[in-house]
């Protein structure tokens, strides 16, 4: 009970109203807290970054966070309104993660799943844990991260170790491994989660038959595998994986979703580390073409790319026009980091043309 009235006056305190739906619209568009992990082109900061969700369209929410969808289907009138708060509380946690205020998300989750847990409400449990160990993996705290992930892995596995829910989390818990340096670990990790997916994939019949659900996670793990892969200069391996992924993300979402172009440009990348610049650069330009008629974020990225690409084919001019069109991108949408690589690579094709 003090829980809850600790909660109460926090929302009372911090929770406005219309929040609720800009709350929706984060739950059923949950990032991966993974960036990345690998090197790409000629430096690690050049590789788009990766945002793809598993399930059919690519808009729905994932295995773990459609916990999070059952959290706000109230079972009976008696628990309604001590649902609500907790519902509340875990609202105004993603908004505080969302506003850049870990620490106050971490507070506001410690509450809730002790209220959760008073309650018995699996899927609020589930879904808090895996926030938090996203919050921790943000903050480079793998050690916690792991320990998270461990805790929420013991409680999935009391239903199933090979359902979607479980392969989602053991996918982050590698990508912990491979970030914190346990290659041994991210390696089994990755092939348990490619494996376990291949294996329902088969049984229901192959990937025309397999679900989108379980075909995404399967194609996701194979691209976080690639990219763990690309991270220790396997790059023939890497790219192969990445092709295997670009081929389950376009059956899923379509050749114009968003991860796909991503994809294809990541394989260009790869193509370009594998030393066949004349494909890279045909795999890029599609990607480019792609990203700017469905006015993508990763655009510039894939421009400075491109460029980069141009340069090695000797090509100056269309290497200054990709870069310099990537600068005027990321200026005009404030992505620092965008223009930082532009300039970078204007610098280098400016060295080029005076060599």
């Amino acid at each position: 009970m003090l829980i809850r009235n600790i909660l109460r006056r926090s929302l009372l305190k911090q929770f406005t109203p219309g929040c609720q739906e800009n709350y929706i619209q984060i739950l059923t568009k949950k990032k991966y807290f993974l960036r990345r992990i690998a090197t790409c082109l000629l430096e690690k900061r050049n590789l788009v970054k990766t945002k793809w969700n598993v399930m059919s369209g690519l808009q729905k929410a994932t295995a773990v966070t459609a916990a999070a969808a059952a959290i706000l289907q109230l079972e009976d009138e008696e628990r309604k309104e001590e649902d609500s708060e907790l519902i509340k509380s875990i609202k105004l946690a993603v908004l505080s993660l969302q506003k850049g205020e870990p620490e106050k998300a971490e507070r506001l989750l410690h509450l809730s799943l002790r209220v959760a847990q008073e309650q018995a409400n699996t899927p609020a449990i589930t879904y808090i844990y895996d926030l938090l160990a996203n919050i921790a993996f943000e903050q480079r705290n793998f050690a916690k991260a792991e320990r998270l992930l461990g805790e929420l892995l013991r409680r999935l596995a009391a239903d199933a170790t090979d359902s979607n829910a479980f392969v989602e989390v053991s996918l982050k818990l590698a990508s912990v491994f491979a970030s914190s340096g346990d290659r041994e670990r991210a390696d089994a990790g990755f092939q348990f989660c490619i494996d376990t997916q291949q294996r329902k994939i088969a049984a229901a019949g192959g990937e025309a038959a397999a679900d989108a659900d379980t075909l995404g996670l399967w194609g996701m793990s194979v691209d976080w595998y690639a990219r763990f892969l690309r991270s220790r200069h396997q790059y023939d391996r890497a790219r192969e994986l990445t092709a295997q992924a670009l081929a389950a993300c376009v059956r899923v979402g379509g050749e114009r979703a968003e991860q796909s172009v991503v994809l294809l440009s990541d394989l260009g990348t790869l193509d370009l580390l594998c030393g066949d610049v004349e494909v890279a650069a045909e795999r890029l330009e599609r990607a480019a073409r792609l990203a700017e008629e469905l006015d993508l974020a990763e655009l510039a990225t894939i421009q400075v790319n491109l460029g980069m690409v141009r340069l090695q084919q000797g090509m100056a001019r269309e290497a200054r026009r990709s870069c310099a069109a990537a600068h005027r991108r990321a200026t005009r949408n404030g992505d620092t980091e965008a223009q930082g690589m532009a300039d970078e690579c204007l610098k280098k094709v400016k060295k080029f043309s005076s060599s």
